[in-house]
């Protein structure tokens, strides 16, 4: 690990040279400083997790950007650890949380301790590369790009471009290679051979088109190097055939089916081989990287080219990462959160490489990461594992797999405390902290400890213990220990007294609570250095306005009966903080988009079978979480009002949502088209009467990217409302065209919340567009404003001429400007520019404009 007095060296920016030596291929070579940045290691935690287990957090720092970093390491040959690779209900047919898979492990008895996302995936739920499970083959294509390997004896191995060969022989002594094995079938698979058994579900989901020969055998599960023979049970000229239990079923098209009609019989004997090259036909688990970001990040230490390429947008994007390495033997999980300026504005995949080879990795891949990225880590003395990361969607997002680690140590008796929160503390002077103590055994195992065993002493004169194990500090400063004793195990605590903080903190900044509810607030002090400095709430100055309730000395919010807005100020001396509150019904979500239960689709006057719905992963738009809706419709040449339509149904697949309570508005995300049409959602009251509220005016769905959108809901409206549909519409038949949108979380909003939902805003763009110009050294320029959350460096892009270029950004005045290229003649320069503020919210619409420049030498020419 880095050590708190070194930094890591990542290069920012690869210059790409022609070498006529070799024909003109690309080379690559680090541009020395001052583009090169220096990562110096703020902070580091490590913790052990379980015998031959570690877990480490890192907070990484340059001048423009921070990185938490969170490093899993394992002894893979440790008699303790056994690695897990799983999919939800042992099969490739859910898409899950890491935390509800680590659930469903430790249901079946499994004392997990650790456990990360894995294989990028399909929106069926299958993961996209070989997934491997105490030696059975789950899901296979035929060519895999990235992959861990677990071996027998424990062995963990990084490899790429592994194939998988199959094929099935039959008994009138031909073979059929198959290129699939638990792999979802599209119409473009017009002349293939696919194999399928109840991993992959209960059928096998495949469309028309197909014959399917069901294939009865002793077990039904396939192993690599391991000969399944069985007897031809049925062959049928349908698709989605049902799977059962000790049978396979073998989906053929094209020719092949032609041929299996032909030759094949019911009650022929049938082969199955499959196997692996490069070794590994003995692994015991192995879990993916395999999607366009599935990528070699170390090899023997070296970084590949391939990723080094600036002129290839992948290696230019920044972003949450999971990464695998090995060094000495050992495993390492390394969890770049992203996406959160603030907390981590993740890496590109060459800083990745880089990181890695910084500190010692000889082999690394990178897997699915984004919004998938998640871990989950066993704390000291806790049972199960928590989240430790941060996943830039807010939430957990379902992903197709995960990797995770049991320990198999016995439980044995106390052996250590562990006292929370963490040693040293600091805590100002008056304040108190209320402690908390748990056991663990010698193998890091929980171990219950009873409050009522517990002594504590205090040594220093630094304050003293009250009730419920809680710490109250003396009235000047000083430094000292307080040890907690349980029999003979003790743990000791260092402790600072403090009299001075330099700035309060409120987490979170903004909160909603029901009528009459409660909510503890969270105010943190820092000191110069930026410490945690602990501030009890009975220290703090309390004043409330806008009628929203009470606030207790423990600082408890007790909100009142009726709704309102208002804010909290929390005051420390001349220091202080302002909470805004809304006392309602937060937001309720309808429809995220992560999922097409209880949503249909249909068009009228449009193109036949053009309105379809489906779920869109990244790299198409998505706002949040795993998916958006995608709907596309096609309006070209139909006169008279167009719609595509999306349907609502309730749990029973009745037509219409009923929404609870009475929101005054609903609001949703939507990535437009810039195709100028109409966006409403139909609604049915009370009384059963219908009407359609505006998301835009007609036109009005006018821009590109996303954008948040509400539509108001009346006063006078007699609620309970039900939903019936979301539609686009278009009545002028000069507007009629094709197109697709996005969609993501759609809400009905309660009460109105002090949220950042619009991005940054532009003005002044220089060059003046559609211009022309006449300067020796021209810029490009504009002006960035946010007045809410502020505006993201890491997010903006300068484009000239379809081309990224570097840029300076003052966060003072909000200019954004780049230098032009020089151009021997007059030219033609596009120029736009992305951005988004420190909530993810985008600059809608992009700045774009175009002029014209003539450099100063051709008049002078002339």
């Amino acid at each position: 690990m880095l050590k708190s007095n070194k930094s890591v060296h990542i290069p920012e920016h690869i210059e790409l040279l022609e070498s006529p030596e070799l024909g003109g291929e690309k080379n690559i070579r680090r541009e020395e400083s001052p583009n090169e940045s220096s990562w110096s290691l703020q902070k580091e935690d490590t913790f052990q997790i379980a015998p031959g287990m570690t877990h480490s957090q890192q907070i990484l720092q340059n001048e423009k950007f921070q990185q938490s970093i969170h490093i899993l390491q394992v002894d893979p040959h440790n008699q303790y650890i056994n690695p897990i690779v799983f999919s939800s209900k042992g099969k490739v047919e859910f898409l899950e949380t890491v935390g509800n898979m680590q659930k469903e492990l430790i249901e079946q008895g499994k004392n997990i301790v650790a456990g990360v996302n894995g294989d990028f995936f399909s929106w069926l739920g299958v993961p996209t590369g070989l997934q491997i499970c105490n030696g059975e083959i789950f899901t296979s294509p035929s060519r895999i790009k990235v992959l861990l390997a677990i071996m027998a004896n424990g062995q963990p191995l990084l490899k790429d471009r592994v194939k998988m060969n199959a094929t099935v022989s039959f008994e009138c002594g031909c073979s059929m290679a198959v290129e699939a094995i638990n792999r979802t079938r599209y119409l473009k698979h017009t002349n293939h051979a696919f194999l399928y058994n109840r991993r992959f579900g209960s059928s096998t989901r495949t469309p028309e088109g197909v014959v399917e020969v069901v294939i009865q055998v002793p077990d039904g599960r396939i192993f690599p190097n391991k000969q399944v023979t069985g007897v031809v049970e049925s062959i049928i000229q349908s698709a989605d055939t049902p799977i059962e239990k000790g049978q396979l079923v073998l989906s053929v098209s094209g020719s092949a089916a032609d041929w299996i009609q032909k030759q094949v019989r019911i009650g022929d004997k049938v082969n199955i081989n499959v196997s692996l090259n490069q070794g590994l036909n003995e692994v015991r688990h192995v879990i993916s990287g395999n999607s366009t970001l599935g990528f070699v990040l170390l090899r023997d230490g070296e970084i590949p080219r391939e990723i080094l390429d600036p002129e290839i947008s992948l290696n230019r994007d920044r972003h949450p990462r999971t990464m695998i390495a090995i060094k000495q033997g050992s495993l390492y999980i390394v969890v770049v959160d992203g996406r959160q300026p603030g907390h981590s504005n993740g890496i590109t995949l060459a800083e990745g490489a880089y990181y890695l080879q910084s500190i010692g990795m000889e082999a690394a891949i990178n897997i699915d990461g984004g919004g998938s990225t998640t871990c989950y880590i066993r704390q000291p003395g806790d049972e199960r594992p928590i989240i430790v990361n941060r996943p830039s969607d807010g939430f957990e997002r379902a992903v197709g797999n995960g990797l995770f680690f049991e320990t198999m140590a016995p439980i044995s008796t106390l052996n250590s405390l562990v006292v929370k929160p963490d040693s040293p503390i600091r805590v100002m002077a008056g304040s108190k902290v209320q402690f908390e103590v748990k056991g663990q055994d010698r193998f890091f195992n929980a171990v219950p400890v009873r409050p009522s065993t517990l002594t504590w002493s205090v040594d220093g004169r630094i304050g003293y213990m009250e009730e419920n194990h809680t710490f109250r500090a003396g009235s000047s400063k000083g430094s000292g220990e307080l040890t907690v004793h349980s029999g003979a195990v003790s743990q000791q605590c260092s402790i600072q007294v403090v009299e001075e903080i330099t700035r309060l903190e409120v987490n979170p900044p903004t909160i909603v609570v029901e009528p009459g509810g409660e909510i503890a607030l969270d105010i943190r002090g820092f000191d110069r250095a930026g410490n945690k400095v602990w501030v009890s709430p009975d220290q703090l100055d309390w004043s409330i306005k806008g009628g929203i309730g009470s606030v207790s000395t423990m600082g408890i919010l007790q909100a009142s009966q009726d709704i309102k807005q208002g804010k909290i100020t929390a005051k420390y001396k001349d220091l202080e903080v302002e909470i805004q509150v809304s006392v309602g019904k937060p937001p309720k979500t309808l429809a995220t988009f992560d999922s097409l239960k209880g949503l249909t689709v249909y068009g009228e006057r449009a193109v036949a079978d053009s309105v379809t719905l489906t779920l869109a992963p990244r790299p198409e738009p998505v706002r949040f979480g795993t998916f958006s809706g995608k709907l596309t419709y096609d309006f070209t040449n139909i006169s008279g009002a167009s719609k595509a339509v999306i349907q609502f149904l309730d749990d029973n697949g009745k037509k219409g949502l009923e929404i609870e309570g009475e929101p005054y508005r609903f609001g949703l995300w939507v990535y437009g088209d810039s195709n100028d049409h109409w966006l409403r959602i139909g609604i049915a009251d009370a009384n059963g009467e219908s009407r359609s509220l505006n998301f835009t005016e007609p036109g009005g769905l006018n821009w590109t990217g996303w954008k948040y959108v509400y539509a108001d809901i009346a006063e006078n409206t007699a609620f309970p409302i039900t939903v019936r549909y979301l539609f686009i519409t278009e009545t002028n038949d000069a507007n009629k065209n094709a197109g697709v949108l996005y969609f993501d979380h759609l809400r009905a909003e309660y009460v109105k919340i002090e949220e950042d939902l619009e991005g940054p805003v532009f003005s002044h763009p220089m060059p003046v567009p559609n211009q022309t110009i006449k300067d020796e050294h021209p810029m490009v320029s504009l002006t960035l404003k946010d007045d809410d959350s502020g505006i993201d460096p890491s997010s903006i892009q300068v484009w000239i001429n379809g081309k990224m270029v570097e840029h300076t950004f003052d966060p003072t005045t909000g200019l954004v400007s780049a230098p032009i290229t020089p151009a021997s003649q007059m030219a033609t320069y596009q120029v736009m520019i992305e951005a988004a503020d420190m909530c993810g919210n985008p600059m809608v619409p992009k700045a774009s404009w175009e002029f014209e420049w003539i450099p100063l030498r051709n008049l002078n020419e002339n």
